[in-house]
């Protein structure tokens, strides 16, 4: 079932800034999994965090995370935790 927009939009503002998982978030609003449209709009807004695993905006997204992970990381993560 495609996760509908104004549902995409609270999600969104939900787990951001938590660090649960993405299958919890889904449960709580009723869905199973995510469609590929429902995951490329939540990709073009958050991350999760490889380091400390915590939802960020986009715009938090550390700029050399590549020189210390394979995943991206925030930009506290990159410039205190993992440099």
């Amino acid at each position: 079932m495609a996760i509908k927009p104004d549902d995409l939009r609270q999600i969104v503002d939900y787990i951001m800034g938590t660090c649960q998982s993405m299958d919890e978030v889904l449960v709580k609003f009723g869905y199973e999994e995510l469609d590929y449209e429902a995951a490329l709009y939540i990709d073009e807004r958050i991350f999760c965090c490889s380091a400390c695993e915590w939802w960020c905006e986009i715009s938090e997204m550390g700029d050399d995370w590549e020189d210390f992970v394979d995943e991206p990381a925030c930009e506290d993560c990159v410039r205190y935790d993992l440099s």
